[in-house]
Order: structure tokens, then C-alpha cells, then sequence
């Protein structure tokens, strides 16, 4: 009744004289719709609270709390917990490895699909009320069940929902056949039963009996007329029935009831007709009622509530992201409730409709799936840590009575560890198939690769947002902060590598390319300050929806010794700001011969000598390590930028201020 009790719901708004005066009616709704549930899903996981919606209804209101009451919600409550507690059992019993066969689903549906339904009631009724208005029984609600149990029982009910469909439609595919071959196989042993009477067999010491060879060829004849094509499986199933009898019955005539091979025979067609009742019983309506049954729209909105109890699950335990397929293949069932009445007229909207929904769900898969590449670059970088800082390089040759030293056995088995649990959670990410959501298809490779690259352009963004902030803009500032962005960097890249041999992929091409990405977006949004075509961030080619670079902040608290121009607008900024103060030409001097720039002082300039050297080979060389070739060009690439600002900027000022003077000022150089 639930999809019942959320069409009412609407239906009660075109009858306002029931909802605000007809008591009997509402209460009699009440009981019947809104009895145990006062949270419904509406429309697209849509949720409405009827406690804080009816308030303003007087029959409505109290009706329903004459239901609704705290003891009552905690009875409810309980039999939930109750239920959820006998689900999970059942679902882990029904998980375990061969238990989920053919001839197990044949001869418990009914149980399968009971089970099936309490898992949903139990999920449904959580996860709703979980969201309820009121403060003290949503904490009722809340602290009865945890968010990690209600979590276990979804992705456990999803793979139990998903293999029962997958069987289902495997039996469905191979109905016809298994029907034909059933059949042959039941007419041949009666065929070879009624030949056995004719006493003319090899080997057979049986006297002929005329009566058991018709018999028995009858019998052959009414297996072969057997169709489930043109018949109701009911009446098919009470022919086989039939069949089955009366092989029970002619077990106890004296002439087979002393012959085992005979009685063998016959236990082997019973069984034959039994599989073939169990075929012409599975049928599509079946697989429609476990779709219906295992609908999950109403969830939709209130499943982003465990995004982060999927983080926390999936870290907790790797190999539970195989069961994430069947959830998201569970959550899938959104789809159908905006397209059902948009396929139904046939529109030419259906497509674009179907995309938008699907790259939602996809988004949704996106996010739940984050958790793995951030617990990859986290133990990756344990890995850099033991490799670069506590490791001891083995040398090319060594004596013997070193080899325990360098052997450093606790370090290699903690190495081994972390690369253990990395390829753990790659794996499981690895083992999804490829999965239709929607009109889109996902590979999970692809998800692996974008999540990885989308922490891997975190990391670095947010690394050079901080590292490449100089609280102070002087030398040893400069230097240090740009050095610990070179050694985080590197750290990163050598991390990225060591990861590309155990999940196949290229993952020092993967480094570079976002890293041009990075540079190249962050010195785009800096030339906006010197441009007049700018480039927003929703325009630029280097911005993707899936990989998004983060926008920080901007700083500008450093010292504006590069000149009034210092406001920047990230890191790119800075670092033109800091190579500006470095060769300031109010403090440094450039040497053509050192190709550098030294600093000087009035003295020195007298005495034509150059003191230490600020910025020169040494500074590019570091920035080389931290930014790479794209970060020099780029920062090339700005100082033209800059150039060509302070050039306008300078002939505007000569129009304005210096040009109309221009005769005074050429009779003072005459004078």
C-alpha cells in the first residue's frame, strides 16, 4: 500500500473539506494508509513529513495523532529493529558461497521473495523516518538503528536482489530449452520402460506383459504432447502432476515392485517431471514482482545522508565495494519514475530526460566511490615515506656480513603491507563489470582513473595554494616555501608511479597531465588581471565538471614590495610576485656575466661591487622542480601578461598627464 498511500496524500489536497472536517473519513485513511508510516516519498525521493503537513488540517491532524503517539513510534521502532536484525541473517545465510543455486531458487521462491520484501519494508521504513520532523522521535528512530547497520543491510540486500534477478533471467533465457530437453529426456525413459516389457531386451529376465508396454507407451505419447506454449502453466503443472501420480501408483504392482532398475527408472522421471513443474512456474511476472519489490526511488534524496558511512564502510573493509554494483544497480530504479509517463506518449524528450538522470546517478556513484582514491594517496603516502626517510638504499655490491643490516626486514613487511591494502582496494573497484545506469554505460576502470585523478588534483592544488604562500616576502622565505613544494611534489610523482604497476595504468602520464592542467587553469584565471577578454572559470577548457580544480581564497596579507599591483589571485600570482620582489631593481642589480641578479646597496654602486646573489640559475632551477616546464612557460606567459598591462598602463598615463605639455616641455629640454 505504500505506492497507494503517497497518491492519497496528493489526492487528499483536491478534497479539502475531508482533510479539515470529515473526521470518520480521515481517521478511517489514517488507519488503513498512515497507520505505522508518516513519512512518504512523493516524487524523485521527494519527501513530506505528514506531522508538520496536515498541522494546519483539523481532521486530518487528529487522526493521525491519535496514531501517532511516542510509545506507539517506539513500538514501531522496535519491530523495525527487529525486523532488520532477522534480515541481515537471512541475507548473510543466503550470501554464502553455494548456497544461491538453480534448483535452491526453484524450490523457495517463495521464501526468496518473502525475504526479499522484508529486507525492502525494513530499509524503506528506516531510511524514511530516519528524516522525520519531529526531534524526539526522530532521535527514537535514530539511535535504535546505526547508520553502518542500516548501510549493511542495503548492500547486502542490493547483491542479494541482484543475483536473485540475474538468476531469474538466466532461468527465463533458458526456460524453453530446458523444457525441450526435460521433456525428451521423460519420453525416452518411457519409451526404454515399455521396450523393457516386450521380454525381447538383451539382459532382461522379465516375462512380457502387454498391458505395462501400452502402458507405458501411452505415457511416452502424453510427455511428448506436453506444451506449456498453448496451456496455462497452472494446468501444465497439473498434467505433470498427474504423471507423477500415476508412476507412484504402478511403483506398486509386483512386476516393478521387485525390480530396482525399474523402481531407478522411475525415481529418475519423477525427478524430471518435478524440474519440468518448477520451469513452466518461472515466469516474467515473477522477475516484475521482484522489480517492484526492490524499488528504491524513494530513497534517492535520503541517500545522501550515508554518504559518508559508504566512506567509512568501504575503508573499513575493501572488498566490500564488489557489493557497491548491486547498490548502484538498485538506486538505478530512479530512473523509472520520470520517464515512465514521458516513453508512454512516445515524446522526443525521453532521450534527453534519460541522460540528465543517468549523469546524476552517475554523479551519485562518483562521490560514493571518492573514498578509494583518498585512501589509495593515503597509504601512498606511508609508501613515500618509508621508501624516501626510513629506507637505506642497498648498494650495487655488499659483503655478506651486511646483509642484515640492509636487509631491513620489519620496513619491507611494512611496505608490502601498504602495497597489500592498495591493491585491495583497486581490485575491488576492478572486479565491477561494466554496469548500464541509465542510458550511460560505466567502466570501472575509467571511475578508478577520474577518482584518482580528481585526488590527485587536490593534492597538488592544494599543496600549491599552501606551500606557495610566503608569510613574509623575503629570501629564505621565498627559497623554503618554494623547496617544500618541490619535495611534496616529487613526492607525489614518485607515489603515482609506484602505483601504475599494480593496477595497470599509466600513472606518470596521469601526473603530467593534470599537473599542466593545474598550472595551466591557475594561470589563466591570473592573466584575467591584465586582459580584457577574461576567461571565467565556467568557460575555461582546462575546468572539468568531473576533475574540477578547487578554487581557493586568495591571500594577499604578503608584502606589496613588488610593487601596488600584488593583489593576486593564487598561487600564480605569488609567484610572479616573489620573482618580482627577488629582482626588484631598487635592491638588486642583474650580472650579465652570471646571468643573476645581486643585491647592492648606494656603497656598492659606487664601488662597482655586487654583494649576494638573490635570483639567478640556482631560483629557476628550484622552480623548475616544483612547477616543471609548464610552470616556467606559464609564468612566462603572466610576465608578458604583466608587460603589456604596465605598457597600456604607462601610455594612458603619457596621454592624459605628460602629452598636453608637450611644447613647455620641449622648449625646457631646448633651454
Amino acid at each position: 500500500l505504500a505506492g497507494q498511500a503517497s497518491m492519497l496524500y496528493v489526492i487528499l489536497y483536491f478534497l479539502p473539506d475531508v482533510l479539515d472536517k470529515a473526521k470518520p473519513t480521515m481517521r478511517e485513511v489514517v488507519d488503513k494508509h498512515f497507520n505505522d508510516n508518516w513519512v512518504l516519498p512523493v516524487y524523485m525521493g521527494h519527501l513530506v513529513d505528514l506531522q508538520r503537513e496536515w498541522v494546519n488540517h483539523p481532521a486530518a491532524k487528529e487522526a493521525l495523532d491519535n496514531v501517532l503517539t511516542a510509545n506507539f513510534v517506539k513500538v514501531l521502532e522496535g519491530r523495525n529493529r527487529e525486523l532488520i536484525a532477522t534480515s541481515i541473517k537471512q541475507l548473510k545465510f543466503y550470501l554464502n558461497e553455494g548456497v544461491l543455486q538453480p534448483d535452491y531458487l526453484l524450490d523457495n521462491m517463495n521464501d526468496l521473495l518473502n525475504c526479499a520484501r522484508s529486507c525492502n519494508i525494513a530499509f524503506r521504513w528506516r531510511v524514511l523516518h530516519r528524516r522525520c520532523s519531529d526531534p524526539k522521535m526522530r532521535a527514537v528512530v535514530a539511535n535504535g538503528v546505526s547508520s553502518q547497520t542500516v548501510v549493511t543491510l542495503l548492500l547486502n540486500m542490493s547483491q542479494f536482489e541482484f543475483v536473485l534477478k540475474d538468476m531469474l533471467q538466466d532461468l527465463l533465457d533458458a526456460k524453453e530449452q530446458a523444457w525441450t530437453t526435460g521433456k525428451a529426456d521423460a519420453a525416452a525413459r518411457m519409451t526404454e520402460l515399455s521396450e523393457y516389457f516386450t521380454g525381447e531386451k538383451a539382459l532382461t529376465r522379465v516375462k512380457r506383459n502387454e498391458d505395462m508396454m501400452a502402458w507405458f507407451a501411452s505415457l511416452a505419447k502424453t510427455v511428448t504432447d506436453l506444451s506449456f506454449d498453448g496451456d496455462h502453466a497452472t494446468a501444465v503443472g497439473r498434467k505433470i502432476q498427474k504423471l507423477c501420480d500415476a508412476l507412484e501408483e504402478v511403483e506398486r504392482f509386483e512386476a516393478i515392485d521387485t525390480n530396482a532398475q525399474i523402481k531407478a527408472f522411475l525415481q529418475e522421471a519423477r525427478d524430471i517431471f518435478k524440474t519440468m513443474i518448477r520451469t513452466v512456474n518461472i515466469n516474467n511476472k515473477i522477475l516484475s514482482h521482484l522489480e517492484h519489490i526492490s524499488d528504491a526511488s524513494y530513497a534517492w534524496v535520503a541517500l545522501g545522508d550515508y554518504l559518508e558511512v559508504f566512506h567509512e564502510h568501504v575503508h573499513r573493509d575493501p572488498t566490500s565495494v564488489v557489493l557497491l554494483r548491486a547498490t548502484f544497480l538498485k538506486t538505478a530504479s530512479i530512473l523509472d519514475v520520470p520517464l515512465i509517463r514521458v516513453t508512454a506518449i512516445d515524446s522526443a524528450d525521453a532521450i534527453s530526460v534519460a541522460e540528465y538522470y543517468s549523469s546524476e546517478l552517475v554523479e551519485f556513484v562518483r562521490r560514493v566511490l571518492e573514498v578509494i582514491p583518498v585512501s589509495v594517496f593515503k597509504i601512498l603516502s606511508e609508501i613515500e615515506q618509508i621508501q624516501t626517510h626510513r629506507m637505506t638504499p642497498v648498494p650495487t655490491r655488499l659483503e655478506a656480513k651486511d646483509l642484515k643490516e640492509y636487509a631491513q626486514l620489519d620496513l619491507r613487511f611494512e611496505l608490502s603491507k601498504s602495497t597489500h591494502q592498495v591493491s585491495i582496494f583497486t581490485e575491488g573497484i576492478l572486479v565491477m563489470q561494466r554496469t548500464l545506469l541509465g542510458v550511460i554505460q560505466i567502466e570501472p576502470k575509467s571511475l578508478l582513473q577520474e577518482g584518482l585523478r580528481r585526488e590527485l588534483v587536490r593534492l597538488i592544488s592544494t599543496a600549491m595554494h599552501t606551500d606557495l604562500h610566503f608569510r613574509e616576502m623575503t629570501n629564505a622565505e621565498i627559497y623554503r616555501q618554494i623547496s617544500k613544494l618541490a619535495a611534496t611534489l616529487d613526492g607525489l610523482k614518485r607515489s603515482i608511479e609506484y602505483l601504475q604497476d599494480y593496477i595497470d595504468i599509466a600513472g606518470l602520464k596521469i601526473y603530467q597531465q593534470e599537473m599542466a592542467r593545474v598550472i595551466n587553469y591557475h594561470a589563466e584565471q591570473e592573466a584575467n588581471r591584465y586582459v580584457k577578454k577574461k576567461t571565467f572559470d565556467g568557460a575555461s577548457r582546462y575546468q572539468s565538471r568531473i576533475i574540477p580544480i578547487p578554487r581557493f581564497a586568495s591571500n594577499n596579507s604578503n608584502n606589496k614590495a613588488a610593487g601596488e599591483d600584488s593583489a593576486c589571485v593564487n598561487f600564480m600570482g605569488q609567484t610572479m610576485n616573489a620573482l618580482l620582489y627577488l629582482t626588484d631593481t631598487t635592491r638588486t642589480i642583474y650580472v650579465p656575466e652570471c646571468s643573476a641578479w645581486f643585491l647592492h646597496s648606494a656603497a656598492d654602486i659606487k664601488k662597482k661591487v655586487a654583494t649576494a646573489e638573490v635570483c639567478g640559475l640556482r631560483t629557476f632551477t628550484l622552480l623548475e622542480r616544483a612547477l616543471g616546464v609548464i610552470g616556467i612557460r606559464s609564468l612566462d606567459r603572466l610576465f608578458s601578461f604583466r608587460a603589456g598591462h604596465e605598457f597600456s598602463a604607462f601610455l594612458k598615463f603619457y596621454a592624459i598627464e605628460v602629452h598636453p605639455f608637450r611644447t613647455l616641455l620641449d622648449q625646457i629640454r631646448e633651454a
